[in-house]
């Protein structure tokens, strides 16, 4: 697991009861082994009149940069956002060969025998499911906690079926701490922890507290979209020879 920082910037207007909200997100990471990554994307969210639940559908362009060559992915997702809790569903596609394959030859024999070493890095096709609930809501502090199962699909026939948990304690809109554990036959258990640090610019304006369908928060209307943000990758090792 390769430790990295973030910075991401999310764009919306005012939000109407009745009409959707359009949004967009800017995201960019630099990995501890000075590599980068970025997405961009647009997401559309319907605040209806007769419902409690915010409909929104969104769809992300990711880049990874990655030692013979970038990776790229389409993300498209779907949520159904309420006071208490929340569903989402997110896929990934690869977009281009979605590997990246290099071969080092040992031909220091006598005679004409040689040995090989291909590597091959790969992305994956795949999906997540998730379902949310914000277990404590106060004036100042917040817990949310969701849970939910993954699958992702190498390009050399790996298949990855896992599960993640998470929970978020949150001080106001200010700072969170997003912990993580996901268990999977191939990565295993990996436990994660995030820290958040986010400028609320909608407490700026002159709205105050304005509320959604059924007293939906700002800080919810405005949450950002959760998906995998980052494109997971693999590696493979093969050897060979002619003798």
């Amino acid at each position: 697991m390769t430790d990295y920082t973030s910075l991401a910037l999310l764009f919306a207007p005012d939000f109407w009861i009745g009409e959707v909200l359009p949004m967009v997100n800017l995201r960019g990471f630099r990995f501890s082994d000075n590599t980068f990554a970025g997405s961009f994307g647009v997401a559309a969210r319907y605040l209806p009149t007769s419902i409690c639940e915010v409909i929104g559908l969104n769809a992300y362009y990711d880049v990874r940069e990655e030692s013979g060559g970038p990776f790229h992915q389409l993300g498209l997702g779907a949520e159904v956002l309420s006071k208490r809790w929340d569903l989402r569903i997110n896929g990934y596609l690869p977009l281009g060969p979605g590997r990246n394959v290099s071969t080092c030859v040992f031909d220091d024999y006598i005679g004409d025998y040689f040995i090989f070493r291909r590597r091959t890095k790969f992305s994956y096709y795949g999906f997540n499911a998730e379902a949310g609930w914000l277990a404590i809501q106060s004036k100042n502090f917040l817990l949310y906690c969701a849970t939910g199962p993954y699958y992702f699909s190498g390009k050399v026939k790996q298949e990855v079926p896992g599960w993640l948990l998470r929970v978020r304690p949150q001080f106001n809109d200010y700072v969170a701490l997003d912990l993580r554990v996901s268990f999977d036959p191939i990565f295993h258990t990996v436990f994660q922890a995030q820290l958040f640090f986010t400028i609320p610019l909608y407490r700026l304006g002159s709205h105050g507290s304005r509320t959604g369908p059924c007293g939906m928060t700002e800080r919810q209307i405005y949450q950002p979209v959760e998906r995998f943000e980052v494109i997971p990758t693999s590696r493979r090792c093969c050897w060979g020879a002619n003798f």
